[in-house]
């Protein structure tokens, strides 16, 4: 249990952070966009990060809200690395914040093969940004398979995998929420896949907007094994060194549950700055220090994008655009 004493000094910490606006961030600038990195792309409210793999396999999770500045910022990204074909591009759910760049994403460069939630024709025109980016996958012949749990990416140094969603045949699986005809902002959400990447040693977990109900889920797998029997190799989810934090500092994710497994080293949470829901939330930021006391985080409305250049398990550096 947290004693008065620890939350009081954990919530000083979470004032001092917005304060400076800071916190966690590193002055370097102009660094190539080479080797092996995962780069979290500052897209103003919403989300994009770019990993390129060791075999220099390149995988995009979801592709910013489709302003200009989201999508520049991703151009920019992408260009710097020189990217000409994204292996696997991952679209998280159907909300316009980690889509709305979807279409162009698509008709701009070649897709080996897209992850993407399952979504009934029924439902669909509920999602038209979404729509139109599944539509032009379509018409341009890329490959889909839906996002489920057991999912997986494997090469020298690396293995990522889907901890989430359950597939559609099983009862309790959060796409049968989506699909629903009135599906709530929070059960739209909860079809984000929660996944894991092991690169030389570093470990991420990448969230989407997934809730508190998927938290649980992977932590109730994880304890009975089944990811040892899913993937045939062990999944470490403590002491992680980098989580991407769910809806952008939302107060509905990120449970105490999942940090005390978790205990990150860092934190990345994408996020506009001054957005009109209050992200962060203080709360959260609350938790995120209680679960780690050295945790560093990483905002990008503050810091700008975040890039991890990883060479081996010791090898790590962090950069950002911050001023």
């Amino acid at each position: 249990m947290v004693t008065l004493k620890k939350r009081v000094f954990a919530i000083i910490l979470v004032l001092i952070s917005l304060s400076i606006l800071s916190f966690g961030c590193k002055n370097k600038k102009g660094n190539a966009l080479t080797g092996t990195f995962v780069q979290f792309i500052d897209v103003g409210q919403g989300d994009c990060i770019f990993i390129n793999l060791p075999d220099d396999k390149k995988v995009l999770i979801d592709a910013g809200n489709g302003t200009e500045q989201s999508d520049g910022a991703i151009y920019q990204q992408l260009k710097s690395a020189k990217v000409k074909t994204i292996d696997y591009l991952i679209l998280t759910h159907p909300d316009q914040d980690h889509v709305g760049g979807g279409k162009k994403i698509v008709e701009s460069y070649q897709i080996s093969r897209a992850y993407i939630p399952y979504i009934t024709d029924s439902v669909m025109p509920n999602f038209k940004t979404y729509y139109d980016v599944y539509s032009t996958m379509q018409r341009k012949g890329v490959q889909t398979q839906i996002s489920t749990m057991g999912n997986c990416l494997s090469g020298e140094g690396y293995f990522l995998g889907f901890l989430s969603p359950l597939p559609f045949e099983q009862k309790d699986s959060s796409y049968r929420d989506l699909n629903k005809i009135d599906a709530t902002d929070r059960e739209i959400n909860d079809c984000s896949p929660i996944i894991y990447l092991e690169v030389y040693g570093n470990r991420f977990i990448f969230t989407g907007d997934a809730g508190r109900s998927q938290e649980q889920l992977v932590l109730e797998n994880a304890k009975l094994g089944i990811y040892q029997m899913a993937f045939n190799r062990q999944i470490n989810l403590a002491d992680v060194n980098f989580l991407k934090v769910a809806h952008h500092g939302s107060e509905d994710c990120s449970s105490n549950d999942f940090l005390s497994v978790l205990r990150p080293k860092n934190a990345v949470i994408s996020v506009g700055g001054n957005n009109f829901y209050g992200h962060p939330d203080t709360d959260l930021l609350t938790r995120l220090i209680e679960s780690n006391q050295a945790l560093k985080v990483y905002r990008t409305d503050t810091c700008g994008s975040v890039l991890v250049k990883i060479q081996n398990d010791k090898d790590v550096e962090i950069i950002t655009d911050a001023d």
